[in-house]
């Protein structure tokens, strides 16, 4: 970092929301988070959705996009607008990236250089950025004078991303009008890998675990909404870290439990009917799944019963239209060959089973699982005896109780 810069801000450009952080450099442990976006929803962070004019202008990032979207759509004046939400997985799949990749909108219809996608999102997160350490009342005195020269910016990686998916970050970041002199990339599981050794860190009751032991070997399992990274470092002398095994995992992060879901409403409504509600109901779709995540963050492994999620009244009516008959008549001929497998509907309620609900989760689950047990069998993994786990996914109840039963020869960490 450049002596003259006065702040650093480290955005996370994630696959399902995005936001960032900052800190001083006189006070690098003293880091906040924008809680704030121009929505009427307080968050540390906001959807990844990118929304663009007709003429390719980017118009409003995050809640203002799809809430925006969804109006355009429910007033029949979408025409020639695109939306690009959770672009961040073509970096991971695709195999021959470059500034050439294109990617498509939600309706399938628009598709875009991925480039300019991604520069006009870093651009807006660093516009905001900007603003939120400019203003005295979130930097202090010393933030008052602050320019974008003084600030140097960090764009957060996956470990698992290849050189080229990594250099094409770095393209877009500057492309967004971040100089190279004040640009770095740091890997996610190594961020917080290094941030958890600031703070204490306690397993259970009566069990410390400081990771800033010199020789200290622990396993960083980083779950967000697209992949898993999981890595092993061990703490030097000199105070870096070393890479003991090569970064790996896959795709096992929580989009993953939306997919499922929405497979399983497919099941029940007809996919017909849920390809439509997806064109048509936009601002529904998006309430149905910000439902959903809340559910999937706050699913109990240990439930017994019923988890109840509200279909929107525009899905109900399309699958009766797209049955041609009375809606319920249709849904419980449908639900007939579902009944085994833990799903019923109340009035406008989905009731789902709690085994069936832990059952969305098993690809994610299943997925990291073996992949970690892999990994500490490596020898050169010998001596781990924590697992230090974050990421967004790992806040699930579910994840959290799979990873407990799956590893009880180590200590799992899951930091505040």
């Amino acid at each position: 970092m450049a002596s003259s810069n006065t702040l650093v801000v480290a955005i996370d450009f994630g696959t399902t929301y995005s936001g960032y952080a900052y800190s001083l450099k006189s006070d690098t442990t003293n880091v906040k988070t924008a809680n704030k976006w121009p929505s009427k929803l307080d968050s540390q962070k906001t959807p990844t959705s990118i929304l663009l004019t007709p003429e390719r202008k980017l118009h409003s990032f995050g809640y203002d996009a799809e809430e925006h979207y969804a109006e355009l759509l429910e007033d029949d004046k979408a025409e020639n607008w695109a939306l690009f939400r959770r672009i961040k997985m073509v970096l991971y799949r695709e195999k021959e990236l470059s500034e050439h990749t294109e990617i498509w909108d939600v309706t399938g219809t628009v598709n875009m250089p991925a480039m300019d996608i991604f520069s006009m999102a870093i651009k807006f997160l660093k516009d905001h950025a900007t603003d939120t350490v400019k203003d005295p009342m979130n930097t202090g005195k010393e933030g008052q004078n602050i320019t974008e020269s003084d600030i140097f910016f960090i764009l957060t990686v996956p470990a698992i991303w290849d050189d080229s998916a990594r250099l094409f970050m770095r393209k877009a970041a500057v492309r967004a009008g971040i100089p190279e002199a004040n640009l770095g990339l740091a890997l996610e599981s190594e961020a917080a890998s290094i941030w958890c050794q600031n703070i204490p860190l306690v397993v259970s009751k009566g069990q410390n675990n400081d990771l800033s032991t010199i020789g200290a070997k622990y396993m960083v399992v980083d779950i967000g909404g697209g992949t898993a990274d999981i890595t092993v470092h061990e703490k030097q002398s000199d105070g870096n870290l070393r890479e003991l095994c090569w970064a790996s995992g896959g795709d096992w992060g929580g989009t993953k439990v939306d997919e499922e879901f929405l497979r399983m409403l497919e099941g029940l409504m007809g996919k017909a009917a849920v390809e439509r509600f997806k064109r048509e109901c936009m601002a529904d779709l998006f309430d149905l799944l910000r439902q959903f995540e809340m559910v999937k963050r706050t699913t109990d492994p240990k439930l017994d019963g019923k988890l109840k999620i509200r279909l929107p009244e525009s899905l109900r009516d399309i699958s009766r239209d797209a049955n041609k008959s009375a809606f319920m008549n249709s849904l419980l001929k449908s639900i007939k060959a579902f009944q085994n497998e833990g799903l019923s509907v109340e009035k406008d309620k989905l009731r789902i089973d709690a085994n069936k609900a832990r059952e969305m989760f098993a690809y994610s689950v299943d997925g990291m699982c073996t992949k970690m047990r892999k990994i500490l069998s490596n020898p050169k993994a010998a001596g781990v005896e924590h697992i230090l786990v974050v990421g967004g996914f790992s806040d699930s109840p579910v994840v959290r109780e799979a990873l407990k039963k799956n590893f009880t020869d180590v200590f799992l960490i899951f930091p505040p």
